[in-house]
């Protein structure tokens, strides 16, 4: 039998995880699901910043965007919030903590991974190290999490289900409690007193997080080196459990674990830290500070909408007009854009030498290069 009748939730296609489940269409009046959240502007911007800053120079096939890595993080996150449940259950109810029902922590979980890098530019670290730390003391985790709160709360809290159940009636999303999952806490501040949330933050800052799991798969695959980038994602999640010490991994993953620490290693040394790609970042540093002021941006904090427009595109189609503009600076930083555009690179690998370690190395242990 062939119907047209669709269900409430919508499958996004994806090279890495076949389908991913979101809601889409609203059953209850004035509810908002996950597909009006991944439409917004601000998500929509990610689809202009990519995702590798610039080893898509080195790998052409790396072309792939921040949104595309947003949707494979709230998956993973989603996977490994619900495996975790059970185990989370138990601590908090050991320690006479409440939490919340699970597709309410997970929907929570699944929002904090769509979210995570919403607050990214262009060169997302590169522009961290070189103008908003040292410039505004802020960085693109800040930036995130003033997005959530300023652009997204108010359609957050209208959330009512994930793509597996509703919460239940007396439960409403908080923006706080994402903000504290994707943030590492600062000397002196105040975390969360709720244990749960406290307790999932290894989704996003441990070991085999669901952001790094996401970006090892898909960065290997888009750049055309899937051996590098070999895990066993499903099994680490299956494995893995919740106690007062915070996660575990149980000891039969642990060839597991060996080989997503080897395979993180692989994709460093040969894609994200390639001697081509980093001729590129050294390149970018020289022009980054001085393009964004003139650019016009100023402390994205004070200034979201303006922060808005900042993008991949917009940026190689301003650097190239300034090729031909009369003001010197622009001209000159113009120039070297383009020059960048075209690889034409003015940094290039000088020398190199190995290190070989014969034996455990002891805290002190100093090692000479020849």
């Amino acid at each position: 039998m062939i119907t047209y009748f669709r269900p409430y939730n919508s499958k996004i296609a994806d090279p890495i995880y076949k389908y991913i489940e979101i809601t889409s269409k609203p059953i209850k009046e004035k509810e908002v699901t996950e597909r009006d959240l991944i439409n917004s502007p601000w998500m929509q911007r990610l689809t202009r910043i990519h995702q590798l800053q610039s080893t898509w120079w080195v790998y052409p096939g790396g072309e792939h965007s921040r949104f595309q890595h947003s949707l494979g993080v709230m998956y993973m996150a989603s996977e490994f919030a619900r495996q975790l449940y059970p185990s989370l259950s138990k601590v908090c109810k050991k320690y006479g903590e409440d939490i919340p029902s699970e597709e309410f922590v997970v929907e929570t979980a699944r929002l904090a991974g769509l979210f995570h890098d919403v607050g990214h530019g262009p060169y997302g670290h590169l522009l961290d190290f070189v103008v908003l730390k040292p410039t505004y003391n802020t960085n693109h985790e800040k930036i995130s999490q003033k997005i959530i709160r300023e652009k997204y709360k108010e359609n957050i809290e209208k959330i009512i289900r994930s793509p597996k159940g509703y919460f239940r009636k007396d439960e409403k999303l908080d923006v706080e409690d994402i903000c504290i999952l994707l943030r590492r806490p600062e000397s002196g501040e105040v975390e969360s007193e709720k244990r749960w949330v406290k307790e999932l933050r290894c989704l996003f800052s441990g070991l085999y997080s669901a952001d790094i799991m996401d970006y090892l798969q898909r960065d290997s695959y888009y750049c055309g080196t899937p051996e590098l980038g070999l895990i066993d994602a499903k099994r680490l999640i299956a494995d893995s459990f919740i106690d007062e010490n915070g996660l575990n991994l149980h000891i039969d993953s642990a060839s597991s674990l060996k080989q997503f620490i080897t395979s993180r290693i692989q994709m460093y040394d040969k894609v994200y830290w390639h001697k081509r790609g980093r001729a590129c970042d050294l390149q970018i540093i020289d022009i980054l500070a001085d393009t964004y002021k003139l650019m016009g941006f100023k402390n994205p904090e004070k200034d979201l909408d303006n922060y808005y427009n900042l993008n991949d595109w917009y940026l190689f189609t301003t650097m190239l007009n300034w090729v031909e503009s009369k003001d010197d600076k622009k001209r000159e930083i113009g120039k070297i854009w383009r020059d960048l555009i075209n690889q034409n690179l003015y940094w290039h690998e000088a020398f190199s030498y190995s290190v070989r370690f014969t034996k455990t190395l002891l805290p002190g242990t100093r090692v000479k290069s020849p």
